[in-house]
């Protein structure tokens, strides 16, 4: 998990060979599949904007939780009041925020203040003022207590040696170091889709309220009719989603997950425990 979320490549290379040199067989399952698909270090296009995974799909259940199980009428008017209420709250608090003059979403701001921390102990070299090449050196690292590393940064590229630049898509600490010895506004180089007017367009969809039911007009059109031959048996239906190499656990035989609530040993459950049965 630490190999996928390092930014940097040359940190990546090396802590990679140090962990598969004790194990060839995990060496050749990882080469096998492609860097750009598993480590932000190789990462090169940057769209991830840092995340591995997918849990911001997370953020959808979580604003129709409780409504999954409803009918499929009440479903679609829960879904509809959830996100008419859902996206109602994030207008009116990016609206707010405009009136206050943010220029970044606020999370973003506090990761730059962050790293701004980190900016005024670097000494910045200037080698193209007209390509905005610079080097940014850690003179000393207090959290290792070692000379610090240095850095390649190219603002006209939009990289940084550090690699979190490119994944994050804001200015990383040898970035904001070179803003301030260049002075250039770092609020430049935040990538548009954290800037509060391109959040205010995704919440500035209108809502329409669908008032008294009675009055919405039929539809005229042909009528749709159930296949009864798929009508869904009795019992949990058969999981039809694609697995990957994520997915192992769920494939693997139902006795090798089960785990006895008495002894804690796997391949059985309480009521066939031979603890239990020894007892009685």
């Amino acid at each position: 998990m630490k190999l996928g979320y390092t930014c940097s490549k040359i940190n990546f290379d090396i802590r990679y060979k140090e962990f598969i040199e004790n194990n060839p067989e995990v060496a050749s399952w990882l080469d096998a599949i492609p860097k750009e698909q598993w480590c932000r270090s190789y990462d090169e296009t940057g769209r991830r904007f840092g995340h591995m995974t997918t849990n911001l799909s997370e953020c959808v259940n979580k604003v129709l939780r409780g409504a999954r199980n409803l009918p499929i009428t009440a479903l679609v008017k829960m879904t509809f009041s959830r996100l008419v209420e859902y996206f109602v709250k994030r207008r009116e608090g990016i609206e707010k925020d405009i009136s206050q003059g943010w220029i970044i979403s606020k999370k973003v701001e506090a990761a730059l203040q962050k790293n701004d921390e980190l900016a005024g102990t670097y000494r910045v070299r200037i080698y193209d003022s007209e390509l905005l090449l610079f080097e940014v050196e850690d003179a000393y690292n207090q959290s290792t207590h070692e000379v610090g590393d240095t850095m390649r940064v190219d603002l006209i590229n939009r990289t940084c040696q550090c690699g979190r630049f490119t994944a994050r898509r804001y200015p990383c600490s040898h970035v904001l170091a070179v803003c301030k010895v260049a002075k250039l506004n770092h609020y430049d180089y935040v990538d548009h889709v954290f800037k509060i007017p391109t959040i205010a367009k995704v919440y500035a969809a209108h809502w329409f309220p669908i008032g008294n039911e009675l009055l919405i007009p039929s539809v005229v059109g042909p009528t749709v009719i159930p296949d009864a031959r798929l009508v869904r048996a009795k019992g949990r239906p058969q999981s039809s989603r694609i697995q990957n190499e994520m997915d192992w656990v769920e494939s693997q035989p139902s006795s090798s997950q089960s785990r006895c609530k008495l002894c804690k040993q796997v391949g059985h459950n309480i009521r066939t425990c031979p603890l239990r049965l020894r007892q009685a």
